[in-house]
């Protein structure tokens, strides 16, 4: 369910006097089903046009787009770049690149356009123009010294069997250890770790991209929104002053009293108020857990069941928060590998009962358990934990902006959330006291109980 957009210049007529005109179209792509979303290929076959969806971005001409981390992501068209706010859901910045990428320039002259981009994942981003790059410091807000470079000779095996790349459409590091660049109707996969690409490319974007465009693939782009999480409710003016003054977008929705968490911690009754904010939501149940775990530790196939339906099961308790059928309500798993025969037994029929029940499930895991789990039922949305990247505990302290980095870094592909920090302490706006703990995450979209 993680989400990927793609945009594509076209010409189309659409109805105006001046006929036949070109416009940037883009397509979302699905990692998990490995496939372009069907609502958007229109019947008529037609991909969805950015001036009707991207408020603010220009209706053609979209060069790269680069994801920053933060909710803001960079598109490029020509010599200007546009920054588009997640949340906000429009561009609150457009500049010339002059003046404002500090030393992403030619030695004698400004840059006059950005062909690809891409995040890689380590505060380092790399940005491209026909056949040279820069890396840019996305701490420093500058590329390092010694750049621009030539892609021959660095970006070890990017070539054609018989000639060097001469420019790159698009890039995306899909967050795996891999990233992906296209040129033409060619792609290429790079292994980060090796440093070179994959054996047997490139291949062809139509035979392995499933509605994909067949060829001028332009700035690949994970989205990523800011997201919180706490056993206990913040409260009302801090839930407020959070909606207001910061990128957070989402917050997780605590089902209570449940198995391993057997006291109301004041979320239940705040829906309508959380939702009148403006507020996605990601309802999570904390259920059975492997013995050693704290909590309860019933677990069984006939549990499973009771689980969802039960009087303080997932499903009783979201329909008693207000939340709708057809949300995606979360399994909270604590424990990491291996998955226990009990466990598979547990989570398998809580999954089914939750649809059955006409939900959808999600699982909040270790990332080192999420294939196992999705190899036991590949249903659920994904929201990984995994701490390595951020600093957490009691010594870090975030304030705004707060990270919302692609949830492809959470090296889980297919998770469409990630918990990326854990116990730390929210700084907000003055003069709001700090909140503590608090869990920070990111979702591929703005609202986890609702992605499609």
């Amino acid at each position: 369910m993680s989400k990927v957009y793609f945009f594509h210049e076209t010409r189309r007529n659409l109805g105006s006097p001046t006929g036949v005109v070109t416009v940037t179209e883009y397509c979302r792509y699905d990692v998990k089903r490995d496939a372009a979303d069907p609502d958007f290929l229109p019947p008529r076959g037609q991909y969805r046009l950015v001036r009707d969806y991207w408020p603010g971005l220009p209706r053609s001409g979209i060069d790269a787009a680069l994801d920053w981390g933060d909710g803001r992501v960079y598109f490029f068209r020509g010599n200007w770049y546009y920054r588009f706010d997640t949340k906000l859901d429009r561009v609150d910045r457009a500049a010339p690149i002059a003046g404002n990428w500090h030393g992403l320039r030619y030695p004698d002259r400004e840059l006059d356009r950005v062909d690809a981009c891409v995040n890689w994942g380590n505060g380092k981003a790399y940005l491209f123009r026909g056949n040279i790059y820069w890396r840019y410091d996305m701490h420093l807000d500058r590329a390092d010294p010694g750049y621009p470079l030539t892609i021959a000779g660095n970006w070890h095996g990017l070539r054609y069997p018989d000639r060097e790349v001469d420019a790159i459409d698009g890039c995306i590091n899909w967050g795996d250890g891999k990233a992906y660049l296209f040129r033409g109707g060619d792609y290429w996969r790079y292994d980060i770790a090796l440093d070179r690409v994959d054996a047997h490319y490139p291949k062809r974007i139509s035979d392995h991209w499933s509605g994909l465009f067949t060829s001028g693939v332009r700035a690949p782009v994970m989205l990523g929104f800011a997201g919180i999480d706490r056993a206990g409710y913040p409260g009302d003016a801090a839930m407020t002053n959070l909606w207001q003054n910061t990128n957070i977008t989402w917050t997780g929705f605590y089902l209570t009293p449940a198995p391993s968490q057997g006291r109301n911690l004041g979320w239940m009754n705040r829906l309508a108020f959380l939702r009148g904010l403006g507020w996605g939501i990601a309802p999570i149940y904390v259920g059975q857990q492997e013995a050693g775990t704290p909590g309860s530790h019933v677990l069984t196939a006939a549990q499973g069941v009771q689980d969802v339906t039960g009087p303080r099961g997932a499903v009783t308790l979201a329909a008693g928060a207000g939340i709708p059928a057809g949300s995606i309500l979360y399994l909270d798993i604590e424990t990491g590998p291996p998955v226990s025969r009990q466990l598979a037994a547990y989570y398998q029929s809580w999954v089914q009962a939750v649809h059955d029940a006409g939900f959808r499930s999600g699982v909040y895991c270790s990332y080192l358990t999420a294939r196992r789990l999705r190899a036991l039922d590949d249903r659920p949305a994904f929201w990984v934990f995994q701490i390595n990247r951020f600093r957490n505990g009691p010594g870090a302290t975030y304030r705004n902006r707060f990270p919302g980095p692609e949830p492809l870094f959470s090296s889980v592909p297919f998770a469409s959330a990630w918990q990326l920090a854990q116990n730390a302490i929210l700084q907000p706006p003055a003069p709001a006291a700090a909140i503590r703990p608090m869990d920070f995450d990111s979702c591929s979209m703005r609202d986890p109980s609702q992605i499609p």
